[in-house]
């Protein structure tokens, strides 16, 4: 599994710090508050930890709006804009047994930055990403928790910003 640091933009709502935690409570990354580091800061503190990429979550109006994957050297990968349902609630992911159920023709990019198993059969620790029936969205990921239950926590991507070849 790839492993990275999830942070967010200088002052996040809390609706972001939510989202930033729900992320890295799911995918077993490492959150950090941002507070008053650059890019750079994150970067070189991403390599101390022995991780290859950082996760920036951007906000609008409050809640998170662009998701972000950088190398420790600060170059973009890939940028979505998203929309997102949080929860306060524990999700009961175990990281180390998450696996993928199904990822739509043109989001195969994902599977790079966030390493895991197919598992098509499965019913439990699974990231289900599924075309949208909805225009304005791309897809729909919905998160399957170990007792087999889709969580409350939610991410809709709505388009992509930006994909490095």
């Amino acid at each position: 599994m790839v492993a990275m640091i999830i942070s967010s933009s200088r002052k996040p709502a809390d609706n972001t710090r939510i989202f930033c935690k729900n992320l890295s409570n799911t995918f077993g990354f490492k959150y950090i508050s941002r507070g008053k580091s650059s890019l750079r800061d994150l970067g070189l503190k991403s390599e101390e930890l022995g991780f290859k990429y950082l996760c920036l979550i951007y906000e609008l109006k409050g809640m998170p709006s662009k998701l972000s994957i950088f190398t420790n050297d600060g170059k973009e990968k890939f940028s979505l804009k998203i929309d997102a349902k949080t929860t306060s609630n524990r999700l009961h992911i175990k990281p180390k047994e998450l696996k993928y159920k199904s990822i739509p023709k043109g989001l195969e990019f994902l599977n790079k930055y966030f390493d895991f198993d197919f598992d098509e059969k499965g019913f439990d620790n699974l990231i289900e990403i599924n075309s949208s029936k909805d225009p304005e969205e791309i897809a729909i990921i919905n998160f399957i928790n170990d007792k087999g239950s889709k969580s409350e926590f939610e991410i809709k991507i709505l388009d992509i910003l930006y994909l490095d070849d």
